[in-house]
């Protein structure tokens, strides 16, 4: 399958790959009792090493110098945040609107934008992750492109077809998170953190724009499954990524049916024309994707 995706050239091409391997969407399988305390174990001490770390930490990752502050995701020591990246650096995202939900570090959001995207909003429900993501955009001199925003999943994006691309690499595991440290790894029971994110990205996606989501091996598959289906989406494995314990899974998901009506296309496409710089059709854009209250300013906004 890496052999597959290592020509993509864009969107496309992913799920080309998948359906050229035959690849249907694996079921979640029963972990023994021994599979259950290895995981127990790598979470504690993941969870006390690095999750609940009280100190900013530098580390690079997907080549990007990343400021990592405490709560917040560290994309070097998980490995699937940069295969997510590795993945996103092989699209053509040239003129794109893309937006990453639970973006942590914004390494995601940083991959879209070095690939090409035009506009890209990183949002996670943690303030930490969401000062980290706009430092880190202008730390690597992507601040032009990227914006940070304090969300849960999309509810703070207007309920409208804007993104091309939608972008999440959500927490894997159910279970009740500890504390905001701890949400990164844990969805809560039954993943009700996530549950709302395949409905909130249909009403958001353009008509003919994708999804990738990863999740992981020892997610409950079946129920991400459900989900994906109660909101409209087809599925295909873009990506598989084994390691020792575990495989790390890119779902590419397209729209089965249009979700959004004519008239609210008509309203989008209108609101785009007329004459404008670029400069300006970023601002508006800006303006139109995000409530202001929540947006997250860099130090050169705030300057």
């Amino acid at each position: 399958m890496t052999e597959l995706i290592s020509n993509v050239t864009g969107p496309s091409a992913a799920v080309n790959a998948a359906a050229i391997a035959g690849n249907p969407r694996p079921k979640s399988k029963p972990h023994g009792p021994l599979r259950r305390l290895l995981h127990r174990s790598i979470h504690f001490f993941a969870y006390h090493l690095v999750l609940a770390r009280r100190n900013t930490r530098i580390t690079r990752a997907a080549g990007f110098r990343l400021s990592v502050r405490p709560t917040v995701f560290h994309p070097r020591y998980f490995l699937s945040s940069e295969y997510f990246a590795d993945f996103i650096s092989r699209l053509d995202l040239r003129g794109r609107h893309v937006i990453d939900v639970g973006t942590g570090s914004g390494i995601l959001a940083l991959a879209a934008a070095r690939a090409g995207a035009e506009y890209v909003v990183a949002a996670d429900i943690n303030p930490n992750a969401a000062l980290t993501a706009a430092e880190n955009a202008r730390a690597n001199g992507l601040a032009d492109h990227v914006r940070a925003l304090c969300s849960n999943l999309l509810s703070a994006v207007a309920p409208r077809p804007l993104f091309d691309v939608i972008l999440s690499s959500p927490p894997k595991h159910a279970g009740e998170p500890r504390d905001l440290a701890d949400r990164g790894w844990h969805a809560g029971p039954d993943y009700r953190d996530i549950a709302a994110l395949f409905d909130q990205a249909r009403e958001r996606l353009k008509p003919d724009g994708r999804v990738y989501v990863m999740v992981s091996s020892d997610s409950n598959l079946d129920l991400l499954s459900r989900l994906m289906d109660r909101a409209g989406f087809r599925a295909q494995i873009a990506l598989e990524r084994s390691i020792y314990i575990e495989s790390f899974i890119i779902y590419e998901l397209l729209a089965a049916q249009p979700a959004a009506t004519t008239s609210s296309i008509r309203a989008i496409n209108s609101a785009e024309s007329g004459p404008a710089s670029a400069a300006a059709t970023h601002s508006a854009s800006s303006r139109r994707f995000l409530t202001p209250s929540t947006t997250v300013s860099t130090p050169s906004d705030s300057a």
